[in-house]
């Protein structure tokens, strides 16, 4: 199943004239929808890349 969410132009409007805390708030809200194990999940998949991906710098 996929969704998908259309964004009026108005939307877009008020978006930008969103303060930085108003943003910050927003992605604060976001963040806690998501469970807390797909948020680990992921993060320590980014992690494992990251070291991967820089493991000859490190040596």
């Amino acid at each position: 199943m996929e969704s998908v969410q259309y964004i009026s132009d108005e939307y877009l409007e008020r978006s930008l004239r969103l303060s930085v805390t108003e943003r910050l708030e927003f992605l604060e809200e976001y963040r806690l929808l998501i469970p807390l194990e797909l948020f680990e999940e992921r993060k320590a998949k980014y992690i494992e890349d990251w070291n991967q991906g820089n493991q000859f710098q490190m040596e």
